[in-house]
């Protein structure tokens, strides 16, 4: 499984209101390849998975620890509510191999999401975000300015933000 992340700006309304009666690894494929279309690919995040405990230690700054802007909101969130998951918890591939029959992780952040999120952003301080960061590690800070930068970019656009692992679509398929 890739340990890189791609974050996507996308507009809601050009995804899928619906998917099909599909297995949920065809559901999947169908989402991620349309947000792959219509989406701007905004920034990438390598090892993702090892480091998304930086979105945990980022929200109480950004959000005020609503948790807004962990990992378990992110990847518990779908365009339009659609689940891709039989057991609906969001969860996705861990690289385990003995999840090889769940579609992988699925990151989202609605519109209106984007928006509040935008709006706490602009009242943090750039001394805040450096006094912040310097007590962090390295990756904190790019995880930080990666979504950031896909957020404030999605909040002017009234858009999405969609978080896929960098995948060969056509290569995936259930074991």
């Amino acid at each position: 499984m890739s340990t890189t992340f791609v974050l996507y700006v996308v507009d809601e309304e050009k995804l899928p209101k619906a998917l099909p009666a599909l297995s949920d690894l065809e559901k999947y494929k169908m989402m991620a390849a349309r947000v792959e279309e219509v989406g701007s690919q905004w920034e990438s995040l390598e090892k993702f998975l090892w480091r998304s405990e930086a979105l945990e230690e980022i929200d109480p700054l950004v959000t005020g620890g609503t948790g807004e802007l962990t990992f378990e909101f992110i990847f518990g969130n779908t365009p339009h509510n659609l689940s891709f998951y039989d057991d609906d918890d969001g969860g996705g591939d861990s690289g385990d191999d003995d999840d090889d029959d769940i579609p992988p992780a699925f990151g989202y952040l609605k519109p209106a999401v984007v928006k509040d999120l935008n709006d706490k952003y602009e009242t943090i301080s750039e001394d805040e975000v450096e006094r912040f960061l310097k007590e962090r590690e390295y990756y904190v800070e790019t995880v930080y300015y990666a979504f950031e930068s896909a957020i404030r970019e999605a909040a002017k656009r009234g858009y999405a933000v969609a978080v896929l692992p960098v995948l060969d679509l056509d290569e995936l398929q259930l074991s």
